[in-house]
């Protein structure tokens, strides 16, 4: 029998992180989350599910780096420390060798909260700051 992706299964290294095969989970919408923007032990579950299966990669789903940058109920969202135990349930749940990443984001115009006029800075429950100047975002599609 013929392999298509012979290398699927096999070790992969990105600088001196190793995944542990290719197949990978790219980020997607869930709405599992709990309605105050938590994880829920739902969510927690999936991506443990995805884990167990065998995933070298596990991206969760978009987080909201700020209150006014979710678009909806269940979304995950990293925009307060009180989201921080949600997210290390998570990383405990899914740690089998596995790395995971967390795609953050802010919906801008979608948003539940316009953000354009004013300046906004979201504290990233790992210490980082995401700064949003509305004079920056001219000509980049925001009208």
């Amino acid at each position: 029998m013929q392999h298509h992706f012979p290398n699927i299964f096999k070790p992969l290294n990105i600088g001196s992180m190793e995944l542990k095969n290719r197949v990978a989970l790219a980020p997607m919408g869930t709405s599992l989350g709990n309605k105050d923007d938590t994880l829920s032990d739902r969510l927690i579950s999936f991506y443990a599910r995805i884990a167990q299966g065998g995933a070298g990669l596990i991206t969760t789903g978009v987080a909201a780096v700020s209150k006014n940058g979710t678009v909806g109920v269940g979304m995950n969202s990293l925009y307060d420390d009180s989201h921080i135990p949600g997210f290390k349930a998570l990383a405990e749940a899914c740690s089998r060798g596995r790395v995971q990443t967390v795609h953050s984001s802010h919906a801008w115009r979608i948003g539940s909260v316009p953000v354009l006029h004013e300046k906004e800075t979201a504290r990233f429950a790992f210490g980082r700051h995401f700064r949003a100047e509305p004079d920056a975002l001219q000509g980049h599609g925001t009208g």
